[in-house]
């Protein structure tokens, strides 16, 4: 069938004489094309024609060519146009024809099934709307589509479209988990799950399954917080526990008293301390007292346990008898010492004496306060040295009375 002339209409339009010329020059030359089976030319003379001249005409004879040339997808694409505008009634019929015939060759049909009700299907180019989604004319490609259910994981997958063939998909969408979120007061709290740990206070946008879980909130000296929660599927949920501090009371005396407590090395007070608040967990007790070792003990706090400890550190009494015997013999020995040595000065002084003295009865007595100067400080020496040994053993009795 030869190319349908449009140069009537082309006259008619509503256009410059230029361009309703130059446009009639062009579907002449598209018709010579056309006769020529030189299609592809005849398409370009079309479309210039069209630009100057935008009749529906046209779209039908550029459906035509693209018909001619083997290419259905333009071809519909054309013909659809024209049918949108298109006046003449035997163009109309012959272009729904060719439709009919050009439709198996580009569009199929297209049929989505989904497992979740409520569900939803989208797509660009062929819209939104629920499952069970059926399109009876796609056309032929890739279409990237994406399935979404309250409660449910959204799905995306890619269907091929074959022309005059339908395609069917069957997407299950996977429940959505919920996430959880927790404060606890106070923080610093750990977080169990069914009896695993899930980490610590404060806990943002922990992802579990729907439906109903076992949660512990617990932290050292205080009470564990517990209960069983709802989970909605890809819905989140607070919570917000306080807990309750739990421990017990310690009474401490002692022999001596008063002495100083400490807990955890911490002062908390003297002997005798009533009613002292400790928390549940392992502590350390402790008792000082003057000139008596420290008292130490391990104790275990469960729940609202309440202890009585009495403590009896060991006296050191005789340990500072020993320092303080040390300290006064080294300072005995060296006052001693510091007498031995000026005795000896003496001594030289009179020597020089004897040595300068020419009187006979002179020498004499200088030769005698020189022997016994020298005598005394030699006796003064041994001492010192006797006493410098006695604060050597009395530290040594100080040092061995720390460990006993």
């Amino acid at each position: 069938m030869p190319l349908a002339v449009a140069l009537a209409a082309v006259v008619a339009a509503p256009t410059s004489p230029g361009d309703r010329n130059a446009a009639q020059a062009h579907v002449r030359r598209a018709t010579d094309h056309f006769a020529s089976a030189r299609y592809a030319d005849a398409v370009k003379a079309l479309k210039e024609a069209y630009k100057l001249v935008p009749i529906s005409d046209h779209l039908y004879n550029i459906a035509r060519c693209f018909e001619e040339m083997g290419r259905p997808t333009p071809a519909v694409a054309y013909f659809e146009r024209y049918l949108a505008g298109g006046a003449d009634p035997v163009k109309i019929e012959r272009a729904r024809e060719a439709l009919r015939r050009l439709g198996r060759k580009v569009y199929g049909k297209l049929l989505i099934a989904c497992g979740a009700k409520g569900a939803r299907v989208s797509a660009k180019g062929l819209g939104e709307g629920p499952c069970p989604f059926e399109r009876p004319k796609v056309k032929a490609g890739r279409y990237l589509v994406k399935v979404t259910a309250e409660g449910r994981t959204a799905v995306e997958i890619e269907v091929g479209i074959k022309p005059n063939k339908t395609t069917k998909r069957r997407i299950a969408l996977d429940e959505a988990p919920g996430t959880m979120t927790v404060r606890s007061i106070p923080l610093g709290a750990e977080v169990l799950v069914g009896g695993r740990s899930v980490g610590h206070t404060p806990l943002d946008d922990l992802k579990l399954a729907g439906g109903v879980h076992e949660i512990e909130v617990r932290k050292r000296g205080w009470a564990t917080w517990s209960a069983n929660v709802q989970l909605q599927p890809g819905r989140s949920t607070q919570l917000t526990p306080e807990l309750e501090q739990s421990g017990g009371r310690i009474d401490v005396t002692s022999a001596p008293s008063p002495a100083e407590v400490l807990l955890d090395g911490d002062p908390v007070g003297t002997t005798p301390l009533r009613g002292l608040f400790v928390t549940s967990g392992e502590h350390v007790v402790e008792v000082e007292a003057a000139w008596h070792s420290s008292w130490r003990r391990e104790v275990q706090m469960v729940g609202d346990e309440d202890l009585v400890l009495h403590a009896k550190p060991t006296s050191r009494k005789g340990a500072w008898l020993f320092a303080s015997g040390a300290i006064v013999a080294a300072i005995a020995a060296g006052a001693v010492w510091q007498g031995a040595m000026g005795g000896y000065e003496k001594r030289d002084e009179l020597k020089a004496s004897y040595d300068a003295s020419r009187d006979d009865a002179s020498t004499a007595t200088l030769a005698s306060q020189v022997r016994s100067v020298e005598s005394d400080s030699a006796k003064l020496m041994i001492a010192g040295q006797a006493l410098a040994g006695l604060s050597v053993v009395l530290a040594g009795g100080f040092a061995w009375s720390l460990t006993w």
